[in-house]
This record gives structure tokens, C-alpha cells and sequence, in this order.
């Protein structure tokens, strides 16, 4: 029945490439039906469950919204097809993608990131690609404005990357007695255009703050 009437009502779209258009544009009227690849699941211990699909026309964040028990996520690589629509909350200035059903399609095929050149993260042409980096950590500090929000300044060879990492406690402790140390990291990169966390360039958003 919540499928039905999901499909029933709305300006439908078929393709992640459609929903990024409608969150742009603040379609809340807006609901989908549409396969692709979890590119990146994200627990994120407690805080929220959000995870990244990839398609043939865009990737983009979607929200499990579907009903308990949770979560319905699979793992990364899985074939999925997702129905849902969009949601309102108060602290982002656009509409969120939610998955209100999660139907695996096939089996798991294992993705590998693509070796970023820190350099061009910023000419947007990784943008919601699973990337990998290696560098130094500069700094680490919690986010001012969200205690779960933990930033990791990455040095790649003379190019600074923010990372963001979530956790339900301050870890900025433990984060900063890592400051100096080398370390390879893989997640996807995105441009924050909304929410409370404003960043002036990409970051590289990680499955947890381990």
C-alpha cells in the first residue's frame, strides 16, 4: 500500500541523475523508482543510515527510510532497486532523497576506488566517485556546529583534503594523537552545498571515524 501510493502522487523519476535534479531544485512533490549499485553504506555508528548509489546517469546520497527493523542497506556493490520520495528536515535547505523500499537485485560485486589525484579534487571531476588517497594528517578537530562531525585534514603531497568522519562521542582526542601519522583512506567525494556544515571545497566523507 505505501508503494502505491508512493508511485500514485508526485512527479516520478526513474534515475539518480532525475532525483539529483529534483533535490536541486527543492522538489519536495517528488518520488522515484529506480535501480543502481550501493557505491558506499554508511552506518555511521548510530547517527544516521545513509548510503551512496551509483546508476548509469549520477550517484547520490539516499537515506533508509524504510520502515523497522533496521538496517536494510547491503553491502557496497550490491545491485539494488529503491522506491521512495523526499523528505523535509529542518536543518538542511534541501530535500532529502529517502528509500522508503530497498530490493536487492543480484549479487555483491566488490568496487574499487579510483587512485585520486589530490590536486584536481577540487575541479569537482571526482565528485561522487569512491576515491582513494594517501597523505599525512595535518590537524583533526570536531565540527562547532555538529559534536558527530569529526574533520581529519589530510596532506597529499602539498594539497590539503578535509575528511569527514562521524561518531556518536568526541573522538577529537584520540584523532589528534594521530597528527603526523601516514595513512591510505577510501571513501567518496562530495561538494557540501547544504545542512548546517558549510565547507568551501570537497571533502572525502569516511565509513567511520576507525
Amino acid at each position: 500500500m505505501l508503494i502505491s501510493a508512493i508511485l500514485s502522487a508526485g512527479l516520478f523519476l526513474t534515475n539518480v541523475c532525475q532525483v539529483a535534479e529534483a533535490v536541486h531544485a527543492c522538489r519536495y512533490d517528488s518520488v522515484f523508482s529506480l535501480t543502481g549499485t550501493v557505491a558506499v553504506a554508511r552506518e555511521s555508528s548510530g547517527i544516521d543510515l545513509s548510503f551512496l548509489l551509483k546508476d548509469g546517469s549520477d550517484a547520490l546520497t539516499f537515506y533508509d527510510c524504510v520502515d523497522e527493523p533496521r538496517p536494510h542497506v547491503p553491502p557496497a556493490g550490491t545491485p539494488v532497486r529503491i522506491t521512495g520520495d523526499m523528505v523535509h528536515v529542518e536543518s538542511t535547505r534541501t530535500p532529502l532523497p529517502a528509500a522508503r523500499r530497498i530490493e536487492v537485485l543480484g549479487p555483491r560485486t566488490p568496487l574499487t576506488p579510483v587512485p585520486a589525484d589530490p590536486a584536481r579534487i577540487e575541479s569537482g571531476c571526482y565528485d561522487r566517485q569512491l576515491i582513494s588517497l594517501s597523505g599525512t594528517i595535518r590537524d583533526a578537530y570536531v565540527d562547532e556546529t555538529d559534536r558527530h562531525a569529526h574533520f581529519i585534514l589530510l596532506d597529499c603531497r602539498g594539497t590539503i583534503v578535509p575528511l569527514v568522519a562521524f561518531s556518536p562521542t568526541d573522538q577529537t582526542a584520540a584523532l589528534r594523537k594521530c597528527i603526523g601519522r601516514e595513512l591510505t583512506v577510501s571513501g567518496p567525494c562530495f561538494r557540501q552545498d547544504s545542512g548546517r556544515r558549510l565547507i568551501c571545497n570537497r571533502y572525502v566523507r569516511l565509513h567511520d571515524i576507525g
